[in-house]
């Protein structure tokens, strides 16, 4: 259900995150009551008084509060109505303290899952074998696979398959997931959207205990994604952005996590639109076009937000998966060196739209395969988007009338694209297998890391033969950016 109360048909969601993150969302709410059972289970085991202590709840945002006044359509479209003298509701990232804060739609029940807290010095994200015991200890307890999972797949008309979208504190739980996943449904397609860890595989980064733990479990988590993924798309983490020109149109703060979800969420939606078009394209085929190299099943995403015109497309386009120079300025245009490329341009006017078959002079100079859809409808932007835009016509999307908010119909242009680059994904996986075959040869304290020696150089080979498969020639040794062992 979405507000106001409408029924969205929509892909069946599954929400898992630590306790704490979902902020004043609760499995109940107003279509959906999930604790009428328990209540009824609890009097049939215990028929005496009980004293009850519940925990403060966590008061739910302003702009919840005021998302009940908001209205779509203005009662007084004459504006005789006398008008409101406080100001339209502005949701800025100082206001957000969870996900949830701004969260639009009612979720079933199953949809909910929420995992133990952890302590801060835990480090989720660094521990290997933590997330696959806390996704073992989850599902045996709630059955996770055989119940909430098996009941969305049974209520499907026709399930094509299952999108993935997770950060590295969830890296070893979430494969762990798609293996349970593709043990019960060996056939069931995969697009999996891994965010990688907020460290960059560098010699710099070699001598750091933590960081080499959060790199070596990137490279492991990429590998079983080789295996059982049927695409994946890695991306970089955002604390990792650099500002350039493809952020020229934005004021945004990479340290907001509302505000680069944003960023990111536009693009997936947007790369993968063509899977909710009229005669769409099935979600295996999808996939299958998208690995362009066969037996490495990886892709990268780049978009443009907003998106002024056609003309700017190859200045704009900012490679999301590739950005591991360190250096902006010495970052190439995201079409530089492209393979293949499946590009999705929404909300551009007729008078800059591309021709039918268009291909720019920079694609063509590469002679890249690329296929470009043309979607007439722009991004929505809900007042619940951030008001980043440094156009002020993107961000001006409500005004407070006499009897409600009144919430404007805005959007924006932009594009997105899934594909390949010679200079993209084989330069990331080329920095992966440096790391861990420089982190061999130093002699790690591999107990400090959680892996054994033997595990690590079968790790940097298989990510080679990743590399290999990606189509890229190796670079030589002194050129990778590692110390090389005299003696090797």
């Amino acid at each position: 259900m979405t507000y106001p109360f409408e029924r969205d048909f929509l892909e069946q969601v599954l929400l898992i995150d630590r306790k704490a993150n979902f902020g004043a969302l609760c499995r109940s709410n107003v279509f959906y009551d999930d604790f009428g059972e328990d209540r009824e289970r609890t009097a049939a085991l215990w028929n005496g008084t009980v004293d009850e202590v519940h925990q403060d709840e966590i008061a739910r945002s302003t702009y919840q509060d005021e998302l009940d006044e908001e209205i779509d359509e203005d009662p007084d479209p004459t504006g005789k109505a006398q008008p409101s003298d406080l100001p339209a509701p502005v949701l800025r990232s100082s206001g957000v303290r969870y996900w949830s804060d701004y969260n639009r739609v009612y979720y079933h029940p199953r949809s909910v899952h929420k995992l133990p807290d952890i302590l801060a010095f835990e480090g989720a994200d660094e521990d290997w074998d933590v997330g696959k015991v806390t996704y073992e200890k989850y599902d045996l307890e709630y059955s996770f696979v055989d119940d909430s999972f098996r009941h969305f797949i049974e209520e499907s008309d026709s399930c094509q398959g299952v999108g993935v979208t997770a950060d590295a504190s969830f890296g070893s739980f979430s494969t762990s997931l798609l293996a349970a996943i593709h043990d019960e449904n060996p056939k069931l397609t995969s697009l999996f959207f891994p965010i990688l860890a907020d460290v960059v595989p560098t010699v710099e980064t070699s001598d750091n205990l933590r960081a080499v733990r959060k790199i070596l479990n990137d490279a492991r988590r990429l590998l079983v994604l080789e295996e059982l993924s049927s695409l994946s798309v890695p991306l970089d983490n955002p604390t990792t952005w650099q500002a350039g020109t493809w952020s020229e149109g934005l004021d945004i703060m990479f340290s907001s996590p509302f505000e680069v979800s944003a960023v990111l969420s536009a693009h997936i939606e947007t790369a993968t639109l063509p899977l909710r078009l009229k005669g769409s394209t099935p979600l295996l085929d999808f996939c299958s076009q998208l690995n362009g190299c066969g037996s490495a099943p990886f892709a990268e995403m780049s978009g443009a937000l907003p998106l002024e015109s056609i003309d700017s497309l190859d200045l704009r386009m900012h490679n999301f998966t590739w950005a591991l120079q360190g250096n902006n300025a010495a970052v190439k245009d995201a079409h530089t060196g492209a393979v293949f490329r499946r590009e999705v341009l929404r909300g551009l006017d007729n008078s800059v739209r591309p021709a039918s078959g268009h291909m720019r002079a920079a694609q063509a100079m590469t002679a890249s395969l690329t296929a470009s859809i043309v979607a007439p409808l722009p991004y929505p932007l809900p007042t619940s988007y951030p008001h980043f835009f440094r156009s002020p016509l993107l961000n001006d999307r409500s005004r407070r009338t006499p009897r409600g908010i009144l919430s404007k119909r805005c959007s924006a242009p932009l594009a997105s694209a899934l594909g390949l680059h010679s200079d993209g994904l084989p330069v990331l996986f080329e920095r992966y297998a440096s790391f861990v075959d420089s982190c061999v040869r130093e002699k790690v304290r591999w107990e400090m890391v959680g892996m054994e020696s033997d595990d690590a150089r079968d790790l940097a080979a298989r990510l080679w033969t990743i590399y290999d498969n990606l189509g890229a020639e190796r670079s030589q040794p002194e050129d990778d950016g590692f110390d090389v062992d005299e003696e090797a």
